[in-house]
């Protein structure tokens, strides 16, 4: 293939990966769009991964043979090989739908500001079969957000223009774990970021000795320091609780609801507004944060409200139908009187409005 038509380079490292390798390559290998090479670091591999690998023959391959020397390292070994306009990442256990990158490579055409996307996914276990769905967040501000407290793409559904890397350079070879999420923040502090809605790729959750199953813990603890340093950089000049910071990612991940309700409403807030205000000027911003405003601003009142918290309830929603009037609900009025009134109150009157009806 010329380099003059080549616009896509696949990467993939695998590391004694025969049980799904074939799998894998040959949805890459069959996808509709064809103008790609498919590089693959066969890292050290001690099973019958590097005689599958010899047994094709497909022009578009370039297989790299090397002791091991671990995933991160071995990706950039071949970045450094990539001759294609955008970088797609493939792991050796997961599958690529066919339409993969055909639609992927056509929003980067499509959308000549956006340097990172990826899509829905399915999670398939060891037979293929599916057990979950994965939807993504889409938007570029929301993802942005997002990624301060969690990975918003999946590795290897995502695809990248090269160009970035002379700004953002490649994987840290510091970092063993969660070596992608490093990467998707560094680039969407520079660069417009992206996911499809569509679900055009399959992760693999391998038991058996996948390393997302394996090294779980590990993965989250470093995801977790990357989380931290990641809103740190939006108050340059302060030292952040990170005790408070975690109970403020475990809200907004939706993982835990906070002992400290108010404690976490304050900083979550405080973080909301040095993050708008880190993005690049937009007529549209001050709409989007004011949605993202009212959305926090909802869902802590309801929290207050099953806390029995009334003042605060009623402060949180207020607030929230301020900044999106489309919030503003007969069922939440209601309850805000209920609460003004007192619960004993309120069942009277409901007492006696059936009386006078009945």
């Amino acid at each position: 293939m010329k380099e003059s038509t080549l616009k896509v380079s696949v990467i993939m490292s695998v590391y004694n990966g025969e049980r799904f390798l074939h799998e894998a390559m040959e949805s890459i290998l069959n996808q509709t769009f064809k103008e790609f090479e498919f590089i693959i670091i066969n890292d050290g591999s001690t099973d019958r991964t590097g005689d599958i690998l010899e047994s094709y023959a497909d022009e578009r391959m370039v297989i790299i043979n090397q002791d091991k020397i671990g995933l991160t390292k071995a990706l950039n070994r071949g970045l450094s090989f990539a001759r294609g306009e955008y970088i797609a990442r493939m792991d050796a256990d997961d599958v690529s739908l066919t339409e993969r990158l055909e639609r992927q490579v056509a929003f980067l055409d499509e959308n000549t500001d956006v340097a990172l996307v990826g899509c829905n996914f399915y999670e398939i276990d060891e037979s293929g079969d599916i057990i979950a769905r994965k939807e993504v967040t889409l938007e570029n501000e929301e993802i942005k957000w997002r990624l301060l407290f969690h990975n918003c793409f999946g590795h290897s559904t995502t695809v990248f223009r090269k160009e970035c890397l002379s700004v953002v350079d490649g994987y840290d070879e510091g970092i063993i774990y969660s070596q992608d999420y490093d990467l998707w923040l560094r680039i969407s502090q520079h660069y417009n970021v992206g996911n499809l809605g569509e679900f055009l790729h399959k992760w693999r959750r391998n038991k058996s000795d996948g390393i997302s199953v394996v090294k779980t813990q590990e993965q989250y603890k470093s995801a977790f320091v990357m989380s931290d340093k990641a809103v740190q950089k939006l108050f340059p000049q302060e030292k952040l609780d990170w005790s408070l910071l975690q109970m403020v990612r475990d809200y907004v991940n939706g993982n835990a609801i906070p002992d400290d309700l108010r404690s976490v409403e304050d900083m979550l807030f405080k973080i909301i507004d040095s993050f708008w205000k880190s993005l690049p000027a937009d007529k549209n911003h001050l709409k989007k944060k004011t949605m993202m405003l009212s959305r926090y601003y909802m869902d802590l009142a309801f929290l207050y409200y099953d806390k029995d918290q009334p003042k605060d309830f009623r402060r949180c929603a207020l607030r929230g139908m301020i900044n999106d009037m489309s919030r503003f609900r007969i069922g939440i009025i209601i309850l805000m009187v209920t609460s003004l009134l007192g619960k004993k109150t309120s069942e009277k009157i409901q007492l006696m409005k059936k009386r006078i009806v009945g």
